[in-house]
């Protein structure tokens, strides 16, 4: 481990087979670990998202019976180098998407090839068998209060892994989830959802959010022909999360708790920043006595 940009922070190599090798910033409160070790946030998408959340999470945690947020552990994984534009969008692409019929991926804005994708249950598993091990083997984490926080079709990815494998976590927040993928393939993710959650052996907590600003494009593209705004219009970003949230909601109020959120006047990537504080307050309630 060596030290990074922050106190109180390392990186950890992740080595994985088959995809490349990932790393993970890790950062750790100044408050020792309670006796049965600190709640644990995972990030996808870390080298974005470490920073903003560990700023967030350590700030609000300074008074948890003011602001319902107890210290944590905050572990963001990332690309092991730098990556360009297009390296980033093909690995998330692969990495964050379910499993789909290539025929159902949409023709993109921009006219670029999607490369791989329906990687998602590998990248978990990976998460779940290798990356947890680690982090468990050097620091202190209750496994009873871990979380898993993802945006766009990192919130996609957040999405499938509550639906698909819900007992890994308890807690799982999806940021402007990417539910038009592949023709709302992650519906049927959801539809085998309701018995995977009978059968966990404990209750979740689901974190929904979106960007008001998501439902339409940009003001300046609203009266052309432009593609990326018969895009946004077709991806009815803030329509399916609300349609979802309204669907989960029904389901049994003793298993599972969702919480869902429109963000007033957030685009689709400032909705991101804005999710992280409600995802923090979401994942880190003080579930024990805490002082301030």
């Amino acid at each position: 481990m060596s030290e990074v940009f922050l106190p109180r922070t390392k990186l950890l190599d992740l080595p994985r087979s088959g995809g490349g090798d990932l790393r993970a910033f890790v950062g750790w409160p100044e408050e020792p670990p309670p006796p049965e070790g600190w709640p644990v946030v995972y990030l996808l998408d870390g080298e974005t998202y470490f920073a903003p959340m560990l700023a967030a999470a350590r700030s609000l945690s300074h008074r948890p019976k003011t602001t319902g947020v107890a210290p944590a552990l905050i572990v963001g994984i990332a690309p092991h180098e730098d990556e360009t534009r297009d390296e980033r969008e093909f690995r998330r692409c692969r990495d964050f998407t379910p499993p789909a019929p290539r025929e159902l991926l949409p023709e993109r804005p921009h006219g670029r090839p999607w490369g791989e994708t329906g990687a998602a249950g590998r990248t978990l598993d990976w998460l779940e068998e290798a990356v947890k091990p680690l982090i468990e083997a050097k620091f202190p984490v209750d496994r009873s209060r871990q979380t898993l926080f993802g945006h766009s079709l990192g919130g996609l990815c957040a999405l499938y892994a509550a639906f698909r494998a819900p007992e890994r976590f308890q807690r799982y927040a999806a940021s402007s989830p990417s539910i038009w993928f592949a023709e709302r393939w992650i519906l049927k993710a959801e539809a085998e959802f309701p018995a995977r959650l009978r059968a966990s052996p404990h209750p979740i907590l689901l974190s929904l959010t979106v960007g008001s600003l998501e439902a339409e494009p940009p003001e300046h593209l609203r009266a052309g022909t432009d593609p990326y705004a018969h895009w946004v219009r077709k991806n009815r970003m803030v329509e399916n999360l609300m349609e979802m949230g309204r669907r989960l909601a029904a389901l049994d109020p003793e298993k599972l708790q969702v919480v869902q959120a429109v963000l007033e006047g957030e685009n689709h990537p400032s909705a991101a920043f804005a999710a992280l504080s409600r995802a923090l307050r979401a994942a880190l309630r003080p579930e024990r006595a805490l002082t301030s």
